[in-house]
């Protein structure tokens, strides 16, 4: 959603505009970061934002931290929503996640 606002100050009037777009079915984020503390990060998740009709969606997250040389803290995670009502505004979530510590591949 976007919103503009226009203002004329000689006519005393605020005219504001409002725009809806529809959000992709599905959604690849990738994360490649550096830290001097945390060193470096790299993250891959996918989201499904519409399973079914009536509003599913799920999200998969693998996420490695303190990357060096050739190990690193892994964590995947899978989170399912199910909308309650008609507004959606409220969810049930079951989440999962697994953490290994110094992986090394």
């Amino acid at each position: 959603m976007s919103v503009e606002q226009n203002i004329d100050h000689t006519a005393g009037q605020v005219d504001i505009s409002f725009a809806c777009t529809d959000k992709d079915k599905y959604e690849l984020k990738s994360l490649l970061g550096y830290g001097s503390d945390t060193k470096g990060k790299l993250g891959l998740s996918w989201h499904n934002r519409q399973m079914n009709d009536l509003g599913h969606n799920y999200l998969i997250r693998l996420d490695l931290n303190q990357v060096i040389a050739n190990s690193a803290d892994i964590t995947a995670s899978f989170q399912y929503q199910i909308p309650q009502g008609r507004e959606k505004s409220q969810w049930i979530n079951l989440a999962n996640s697994t953490r290994v510590d110094r992986c090394e591949y």
